[in-house]
């Protein structure tokens, strides 16, 4: 056997826990990256909140030509900022969950019935759905102690009727029956609702009036009282309730001398650095071995915070170069991008654009967006004009928001105007771009036109009626 020595020269790459570090700070949003820098403080003594810092830096958008170069710095946030670190942190609203099993403490008397509403609580889905059968959960409960299916649904019916109503239902049927029930009987419109929740569905997804009247036996303004108590119901009980997250932009973008100015909303995160005295005091005691070592980490996270806002203000500028069409129009005039165009630009790694752009907001003339929303899918259309996918979408919410009542767009139609402005795209594309949007057919939405009339007349009487009064 011959031997042989080889000599070869590759480049690597170590993973090193600093390097992975601040990989990881690429892809914290402002809230989250205010609660690590809010967890820093705590834990080192190196750091403390820099209240000389400037509150970021600014960059023009130029309209005409980009400036990728012209970096001011912008005047820190005053006590009257929409942001505020401080303010941020309070304790979080209870879930839904939570809100169930502490009214379940007082309508529940015994630890065996609240070992079992914890059990069912535990086996909704974020909706407020129950996804599995009272026996099952009977069946687990009883590897410890033996529970009945019996004892499961008595209360199970308990949870159902507490706040929210229709907590812990198992379909939709069964949810909006029991929202009906707890009405009063008085209530116009309820028996008829709780006979179409009970048996017709299908018809009332349909929104057929006079299929459901024919069933029923009822009137179609008594059908069309019915259903408008149904549409007031929460199908989802949990998700529901649950208050709506503040999202907290990451970046600003607004109109400037000229162009356009992006900025990060450092409001919202607390400048950080190193206490010059205890710096100092390291540096000239050679036994401070374990403030060295929170020396060096609040060093590393100094950088990780820099290199991440340094990556997210050159990106999102990069960004609105490519979408200043949006800036004036709105998500019609968004354009095609893709991740790797904007690395290319900035002379970044296409996944490092990937990790920026994940869970960051910007705030626009047009309100707060995902930072995603600015990559929309390109479409080639039929004369090979390239359009985003976002775009048509927006143009087609646009031109069914206006629509006439009495004569809704159909999918053809709305081809046949988008092609007269130029985006030539099949009907079948319009149906996916459609439904993805949750807009009905046209079919259906005539059906919704014609329920929404009837439940006018209702309300308000004919415009003759209002006329003579």
């Amino acid at each position: 056997m011959q031997q042989a020595l080889s000599l070869k020269i590759s480049q690597k790459v170590a993973m090193t826990p600093q390097l992975a570090e601040s990989i990881r700070f690429l892809q914290l949003s402002a809230e989250e990256l205010a609660d690590e820098l809010k967890a820093a403080l705590e834990d080192n003594v190196m750091l403390e909140i820099d209240e000389d810092a400037a509150a970021g830096s600014l960059v023009s958008v130029d309209a005409d030509r980009p400036q990728r170069d012209s970096w001011t710095a912008s005047s820190r946030p005053t006590a009257d900022d929409d942001y505020r670190f401080e303010d941020r942190l309070v304790e979080a609203e209870h879930k839904v969950p939570m809100r169930i099993l502490e009214q379940a403490q007082l309508q529940l008397n015994d630890e065996g019935s609240l070992r079992i509403a914890a059990a069912i609580v535990d086996a909704t889905d974020d909706n407020g759905y129950l996804g599995c059968s009272t026996r099952v959960i009977a069946n687990e409960l009883s590897l410890s102690e033996p529970v009945s299916p019996a004892e499961v649904e008595a209360v199970l019916h308990v949870l159902q009727r507490l706040e929210p109503v229709g907590f812990g239902a198992r379909n939709l049927a069964e949810c909006l029956q029991i929202q009906l029930e707890e009405l009063a009987d008085s209530m116009p419109g309820r028996a008829l609702a709780l006979a179409i929740v009970a048996d017709h569905l299908d018809s009332l997804a349909r929104m057929d009036l006079q299929e459901l009247g024919r069933a029923l036996d009822a009137s179609e303004d008594a059908v069309a009282e019915a259903i408008r108590l149904i549409r007031s119901l929460s199908p989802k009980p949990a998700a529901e309730v649950e208050l709506a997250s503040v999202v907290i932009p990451d970046v600003r973008v607004e109109a400037g001398e000229g162009g356009w100015n992006v900025s990060l909303n450092n409001s919202a995160v607390p400048s950080l650095r190193i206490n010059p005295d205890y710096e100092r005091a390291v540096s000239e005691d050679s036994r401070a071995k374990a403030l060295r070592t929170q020396l060096q980490e609040a060093r590393w996270l100094l950088r990780s915070v820099e290199m991440r806002n340094d990556t997210l203000l050159r990106a999102t500028q990069y960004i609105f170069e490519c979408q200043q069409a949006f800036l004036q129009r709105g998500q019609t005039a968004l354009c095609p991008l893709t991740l790797r165009q904007v690395a290319d630009a900035i002379g970044v790694h296409e996944s490092t654009i990937s990790r920026i752009t994940t869970s960051k907001y910007v705030q626009t003339p047009h309100g707060v967006f995902s930072l995603k929303t600015f990559f929309p899918s390109q479409l080639v259309t039929a004369e090979g004009v390239s359009a985003s996918g976002t775009a048509v979408k927006a143009m087609i919410e646009k031109l069914v928001s206006g629509e006439a009542p009495d004569q809704p767009l159909r999918d053809v139609d709305i081809a046949a105007i988008l092609a007269r402005r130029g985006v030539k795209i099949a009907r079948r594309t319009i149906a996916k771009y459609r439904e993805a949007l949750g807009i009905a057919s046209s079919r259906d939405r005539l059906e919704q036109y014609r329920v929404k009339s009837v439940m006018q007349r209702r309300v308000y009487g004919s415009p003759e009626t209002r006329l003579a009064c």
